[in-house]
């Protein structure tokens, strides 16, 4: 295993490792295998794979072992259902070594769960891991065999999430939760996909049978977006059940971050006594004593990866209505629960379609349900026992862990051969970069190039009469030079000088000193945030100017072997704090251009240095 500081300063790690930015040290020989783990999932360093795999940790007489890594937080999906796997696993003897990334809340964490994240010392290597995230988390796994568990709510994730694509190929094999899913994925994966179902807390699996009492009362739950149908829901109810007509029937949500069919608090105006939104956030226990005082669930969501909440509903013993679409549809099976057929189907925000449900249909069945209570109470007692054999802790646990033992990590030797190599680039692809270049800084400069990758660049420029001054070459002096020759430049012409930008080698020209622009294609966005803000501040100490080109997130075809897939918010976010100019080029603006000039004028928003962009709006770290 290899390990490289992508922060673009010097690091020093937990137990001492001292790692300087963008280069390479062996693990265990120059930085300790604890230190690498703990700098991959801070995202302060980039790991390479383990090359010899024969003695890690795998399958011994304790059991199978694997290193899981996965976001932890009580109430998001992802989070909720990787604590509830660890520990499905952990019952099935899986010996299970647990690491954080994306994000982590303690709060409300189970005991267990927080005993397991502080045990996770990283001592030992493992021969297989699995992360549980979205497929960009899939790359920090540290193992040599690499399993990835993810979902999408919609048909077609490439459309907003192109970058998908490559970072599945950083897997050997892909999981996800249901057949809808696996339809979707294999759409653009070239891994082998397999199903596992999520599990649920077993506190859920407290089914009690509903009594008639004086009021009614539904319930709807989770993060309540416009995808999982709030508004829609809430018509349903005032259509079935008129105030005037049905005093004693109740609809309570129970939301998160503010959301109903909205953004982020933006709730409805609600004069209906009846009705109320909760948005308080609940422990447990809280949510399951709601539970067991409600008398049905409503959950009417155009598309889900899975569909936690009316599964914890089914397991009380809840009568439960949702939509028979997507991942829910292993729930609808009419002798348990109530589907509801899809109305329509219209184009989904996050790509692909969405499956409306039909909503004359939700507000008959709401009505059967009030007419019909015992029998739909009956009905929810059976199906909570149904659940509870078929999709209790115990038989998810062992369907994953059956799924983990039948690999063979050996065939991670072949995970790279599933990622199409990248072509080679010619001159025509990035004409316009070229001709920009000569509107910037006309010939014949000097120039400095950052980067050598194919030469392309390096050749162009010399072809339009340009004085290649220096090469920034972002590795060692042998191997800059091995690569310069390759690719025809001849090197005696450029002297060698040390520690220059980024801490690499420049190879420049004797007599040249300040270039009128350092330029560079495809290099920058091969480093970490602050890393590219780095080399850009260095070569603005001898340049007026930095010109450079990078892939989109949207290319088509362009591939190149530790890539980062940046989106145009993703750059403006990193180049904050500089003065700059975007462009886009190609036929199908799969490049961005850039400009980055030298400026007197501060751009006052220097205290927005860490956070992130969400839906191209800044929201910075509190």
């Amino acid at each position: 295993m290899r390990v490289r500081n992508r922060t673009g300063v010097t690091q020093v790690a937990p137990r001492g490792s001292y790692l300087l930015p963008g280069v390479w040290l062996d693990v265990p020989g120059e930085v300790s295998y604890v230190d690498a783990v703990w700098m991959s999932t801070m995202r302060m360093a980039d790991l390479a794979d383990i090359q010899d795999a024969e003695n890690l940790l795998w399958k011994s007489q304790e059991g199978t072992h694997l290193y899981w890594l996965s976001p932890f937080s009580l109430g998001d999906g992802y989070a909720t259902a990787a604590e509830n796997l660890v520990h499905a696993l952990k019952g099935q003897g899986c010996q299970i070594e647990v690491h954080q990334c994306w994000f982590l809340s303690k709060d409300g964490l189970q005991t267990e769960t927080l005993e397991m994240l502080n045990e996770g010392a990283a001592t030992t290597l493992h021969r297989v891991g699995l992360c549980m995230a979205t497929p960009g988390e899939f790359k920090k796994l540290p193992t040599p065999y690499r399993i990835g568990l993810t979902m999408y709510e919609s048909d077609s994730p490439l459309v907003n999430l192109p970058e998908w694509k490559h970072d599945c190929g950083d897997v050997d094999l892909l999981v996800v939760p249901c057949e809808y899913c696996k339809d979707v994925f294999e759409q653009f994966v070239h891994v082998p996909v397999k199903v596992a179902p999520l599990a649920i807390n077993p506190i859920y699996h407290t089914e009690r049978l509903r009594k008639p009492k004086d009021t009614f009362t539904f319930v709807s739950f989770g993060t309540l977006s416009g995808r999982k149908s709030p508004l829609e829901t809430l018509d349903a109810f005032k259509k079935a059940f008129p105030l005037d007509k049905y005093p004693n029937v109740r609809i309570e949500f129970k939301t998160r971050l503010g959301m109903f069919g909205w953004g982020q608090n933006q709730l409805p105006d609600i004069v209906d006594p009846r009705v109320s939104i909760i948005t308080e956030d609940w422990y447990r226990d809280q949510m399951l004593d709601w539970l067991h005082a409600a008398d049905a669930m409503v959950f009417a969501s155009k598309g889900e990866g899975f569909g936690m909440p009316p599964r914890e509903a089914i397991a009380t013993g809840l009568p439960t209505i949702l939509t028979d679409n997507t991942g829910m549809k292993p729930m609808c099976d009419p002798r348990y629960t109530f589907p509801i057929p899809v109305g329509k189907v219209e184009d989904s925000p996050l790509g692909g379609n969405w499956y409306v449900p039909d909503w004359d249909a939700l507000i008959e069945t709401m009505r059967w349900i009030y007419d019909h209570r015992e029998e739909a109470a009956k009905k929810g007692w059976k199906a909570s026992k149904w659940f509870a054999l078929k999709h209790g802790p115990e038989v998810v646990g062992q369907h994953l862990l059956d799924i983990i033992e039948g690999v063979d990590p050996t065939e991670s030797a072949t995970r790279h051969n599933r990622i199409p190599a990248a072509p080679k680039q010619t001159t025509e692809e990035h004409i316009e970069f070229f001709d920009w270049i000569e509107t910037q800084v006309k010939p014949p400069g000097p120039v400095w190039v950052m980067g050598i990758s194919e030469g392309l660049l390096y050749k162009e420029l010399i072809h339009r009469g340009y004085i290649v001054v220096g090469v920034v070459a972002p590795e060692d002096e042998a191997r800059a030079r091995s690569k310069l020759l390759t690719q025809g430049i001849d090197t005696p012409q450029l002297l060698i000088r040390h520690r220059g930008l980024l801490d690499a080698p420049v190879l420049r020209r004797e007599g040249y000193t300040m270039p009128l622009a350092c330029i560079s294609m495809g290099i920058l966005q091969q480093l970490g945030n602050d890393e590219i803000v780095k080399a850009i501040q260095n070569q603005l100490s001898v340049t007026s100017q930095v010109l450079f080109s990078v892939p989109s997130v949207y290319y088509p075809s362009f591939y190149q072997e530790h890539a980062r897939l940046l989106r145009r918010n993703n750059w403006t976010d990193i180049l904050r704090d500089l003065s700059y100019s975007i462009e886009e080029y190609g036929s199908d603006d799969s490049f961005f251009r850039f400009r980055v000039y030298k400026t007197i004028l501060a751009r006052g928003i220097a205290q927005r240095r860490k956070g992130r962009v969400l839906q191209g709006v800044w929201h910075p770290n509190n």
